[in-house]
């Protein structure tokens, strides 16, 4: 027996369905997976269930669900199975499309110089990238359903846990600089830091986004270091300095200068041009 949807899956007219073999419409890359299953329903009389490769006469494939259970006319005697056949063809297609999606979007997260990552309201990890992983010394799976508290100190964890309630309070976009301690001391972040709503409008997750700006900082210290060191001198020196731009306009002067010049003129040297003088 068939019935007409059976036909039209299988692309034939159902009359001429009856008396032939199940098998002949099974893609040939399937033919064990149909034929395992058939042997179950034999073997255990109870409902079976796969997914197969249609191959019509057209020359098209369709992805279909079976479902088939043994029919006993007594105890231990099977007289015939019924199946039925659903066509999850689009649901398959819509699976891989998201697979892809998902392979190229974990692709270029992990390709990011920034570690990336994604937690739940209660601050557990959904997801991180590769760069994530290496500065923690810990895998993916490692750090999945995690909170900060169950893998940086307290103190650190305390402070990036603070920063994702201000976010979740705020409703929107904020940046942080959170330091976070590595193998070679602590480092200075950029941490941008955003919610994640469904359609609905309602948050259901924080993305952050971190940028080490450790060596900025470093050299920003060492430049602020070298400029006191530079004033120290100048200021040291008893003869009068002073530092002229392109235009010959005093732009910078040492102690002993600006006394000289406020013996004399008493205004402020720096900004004068030096031919007014």
């Amino acid at each position: 027996e068939a019935n007409l949807r059976a036909g039209t899956l299988l692309g034939v007219n159902r009359n001429k369905l009856i008396g032939q073999p199940l098998a002949r419409f099974i893609a040939p890359s399937d033919e064990g997976t149909f034929h395992r299953h058939c042997q179950e329903v034999l073997k255990t009389g109870t409902r079976q269930t796969c997914e197969v490769h249609l191959w019509k006469e057209s020359g098209a494939s369709r992805w279909v669900y079976f479902e088939s259970l043994a029919v006993h006319e007594e105890p231990g005697l099977i007289t015939h199975w019924r199946t039925s056949l659903l066509d999850v063809s689009d649901q398959k297609l819509a699976e891989q499309e998201l697979r892809e999606s998902e392979a190229r979007l974990q692709a270029m997260l992990d390709h990011s110089p920034s570690l990336i990552f994604l937690k739940d309201l209660q601050g557990r990890y959904l997801d991180v990238n590769q760069q994530f992983e290496q500065s923690s010394h810990l895998t993916r799976q490692d750090i999945i359903g995690k909170t900060d508290h169950d893998i940086f100190p307290t103190k650190q964890a305390t402070a990036f846990r603070a920063n994702d309630l201000k976010v979740l309070e705020a409703g929107r976009s904020l940046q942080f600089e959170e330091v976070a301690l590595h193998d070679d001391g602590p480092h200075t972040c950029i941490v941008s830091k955003f919610p994640l709503r469904r359609l609905d409008g309602t948050p259901y997750a924080i993305c952050g986004i971190t940028t080490d700006i450790t060596e900025r900082k470093r050299a920003e210290e060492m430049l602020q270091i070298s400029e006191a060191f530079a004033r120290a001198v100048l200021d040291s020196l008893s003869a009068h300095v002073c530092v002229l731009d392109k235009n010959g306009v005093i732009v910078k002067t040492n102690d002993a200068w600006k006394n000289f010049a406020r013996c004399n003129s008493d205004r402020t040297v720096t900004g004068v041009d030096v031919g007014q003088n």
